[in-house]
């Protein structure tokens, strides 16, 4: 690979509080401000030093925690007083959350959003010619990511394999299942651009952007491009690598997970699904009942003796059987449990929440055995987040009547706004390195802080507050939420 040009040398630190490290450093006309950290007022006060005149400013936000409103808003207002050519405000790679946080705030879009370092070399007319090429490519490599299969290959744990070096990327991660973050995004792009030892602008062997361009606007692939890909394809390593990766994912938890979640009328819904072992515990189900009702099923399974992808895929099958011939919560998970306590053995156990939601009616019955008590947010100001502790008892273990006689469903208005958070115990029982559980406390502030958030988004903010809260400690338990939005 070439060196990278205007590449800086000379960092220095700026700042150091107990809760971040301001970094400093030169890159072309551009001071990059580099906070490593968790946000706070400090931070604020030491940023805004840099803010006080007009200037060529990049803020790279990439590795803070917990970004704030004000800090965002600070930059826009710094951003809307720079007149042309006497200053810049620019982002250097922001996570998800910012650039949502931008969409609020920079209405005139005076912040410049960028992908790299590199992009601040030169002049700002280079700038924002190569700033705008960037955008161009984030569009293509988000089109190729959705479209194309090739582009769509991961491992387990939803780290990307790209398919021209065909290395698995640890830094390129899916958060949610069929989601393509901006953060994927602009990790795909940086690789292709910066990284890939194959896909490279003036490599005789990769597919420069330009020839991507023309394949997808025409839908074929040219023939010196399938000679080259055939020749580069050549490598056994390659080829079994690839192969090995894809049919390292079970057969049969192929089979058994869903599609993309279902459209809904009045709802958009999310879903992340992080298993830990080749066939987890958790399920999750989508069931169609009359009157455009849907059921919306999370649950879990204690295996015991039992073959835990043989379990999970009969207890979906079983609720999902009762609930389409009922259309009732109650009598469906008691039809349910008599089926359980027939056929499970006593070590075994399901627990599942069932919620019923009309969508354009905005109305909603929901019901938990034994399960995780979901959350429901209240779009409001303040928005208010409460805890569905529905008594319930499990599934498989007790008689049809006294179970009945113990579940209590609850029904719900809701209005414009609210969501709907079901979730396996895998997400809030996370513990980091010191034993500390991620707890329910976290994902109701994490639900505080993005509501108004689209469903899809809600999940990445509260994955990526999990990840960072037990990084660099194993991870021993399935993860899975659905997430319904209601407009």
């Amino acid at each position: 690979m070439a060196e990278k040009s205007g590449s800086t040398r000379h960092t220095r630190v700026h700042s150091r509080d107990r809760d971040f490290t301001l970094y400093v450093r030169k890159r072309g006309m551009f001071t990059i401000l580099a906070p490593v950290g968790r946000h706070s007022d400090t931070l604020l006060a030491s940023l805004a030093e840099f803010l006080q005149k007009p200037d060529f400013i990049a803020v790279d936000l990439s590795k803070l925690d917990a970004v704030s409103l004000p800090l965002v808003r600070a930059f826009s207002e710094y951003a809307s007083g720079l007149e042309s050519g006497h200053g810049h405000m620019v982002l250097v790679r922001p996570p998800d959350k910012i650039r949502a946080l931008l969409k609020l705030v920079d209405r005139e879009r005076k912040v410049t959003v960028a992908v790299s370092d590199r992009d601040l070399d030169g002049n700002p007319g280079e700038v924002e010619d190569r700033v705008r090429r960037a955008h161009d490519r984030g569009h293509l490599v988000r089109t190729m990511l959705e479209t194309n299969p090739c582009w769509q290959l991961a491992d387990a744990e939803g780290r990307w394999l790209c398919p021209f070096c065909v290395t698995l990327r640890p830094g390129i991660h899916f958060i949610a299942r069929g989601s393509v973050t901006q953060r994927v995004v602009d990790g795909v792009a940086t690789h292709l651009d910066e990284e890939c030892s194959t896909y490279a602008d003036g490599k005789t062997d990769g597919w420069p952007f330009e020839v991507l361009e023309r394949v997808l606007s025409s839908g074929q692939v040219p023939a010196e491009m399938q000679r080259k890909a055939g020749a580069r394809d050549t490598s056994a390593r390659r080829k079994a690598a690839a192969l090995h990766l894809a049919e390292g994912l079970d057969a049969r938890r192929r089979h058994l997970l869903l599609p993309d979640p279902p459209k809904l009328d009045g709802c958009e819904i999310g879903v992340y699904y992080s298993p830990v072992e080749e066939l987890s515990g958790d399920f999750f189900d989508f069931i169609r009942l009359p009157g455009g009702r849907m059921a919306v099923v999370v649950g879990d399974i204690s295996p015991g003796g039992v073959d835990p992808g043989v379990l999970m895929g009969m207890a979906r099958k079983v609720l999902r059987i009762r609930l389409a011939e009922t259309g009732d919560i109650v009598r469906a998970i008691g039809l349910a449990n008599d089926d359980f306590c027939d056929d499970l053995d006593r070590e075994c156990y399901v627990t599942a929440t069932v919620a019923v939601i009309d969508g354009p009616r905005r109305e909603m019955k929901i019901a938990r055995a034994g399960h995780a008590a979901p959350f429901l947010l209240r779009g409001g100001s303040p928005p208010v987040v409460e805890r569905l502790a529905l008594p319930g008892p499990l599934l498989g273990l007790v008689p049809t009547a006294t179970f009945e006689e113990e579940i209590e469903v609850q029904s719900f208005a809701l209005n414009a706004g609210d969501l709907l958070l079901l979730h396996t115990d895998g997400l809030e029982e996370l513990r980091d390195r010191s034993g500390e559980m991620f707890g329910a406390d976290r994902i109701a502030s994490i639900l505080n802080m993005n509501a108004g958030s689209p469903a899809e988004f809600v999940l990445g903010a509260a994955v990526l507050d999990a990840e960072q809260f037990v990084a660099g400690s194993d991870r021993d338990q399935d993860m899975t939420a659905v997430c319904v939005r209601f407009r």
